[in-house]
């Protein structure tokens, strides 16, 4: 039998908790939201509507007690841009 190492559990919690609050505070602005932990830091991955909202996420992180190197690698879907691609 396995035992489950403490640090890594208290890690993906507080992981689960960074994306709870990503969520809640960016709601209509974010959407798949999805942090992976690794040896290298914290990579965020997911979709947002503006750059403002890619850089919004990733200041939030830091806020809220995020001290390791974060990856920002949200994609930004604007929404509405085929009616901006068709306008002459």
């Amino acid at each position: 039998m396995t035992q489950s190492d403490p640090e890594a559990t208290a890690g993906s919690e507080f992981v689960k908790e960074l994306e709870t609050m990503l969520v809640t505070k960016l709601a209509c602005r974010i959407s798949h939201v999805r942090l992976i932990d690794s040896v290298d830091g914290l990579t965020l991955q997911g979709c947002c509507t503006t750059f403002h909202a890619k850089q919004l996420a990733q200041e939030l992180l830091k806020r809220h007690g995020c001290s390791r190197a974060i990856s920002n690698c949200l994609t930004v879907r604007y929404m509405g841009s085929q009616a901006r691609e068709s306008d002459p």
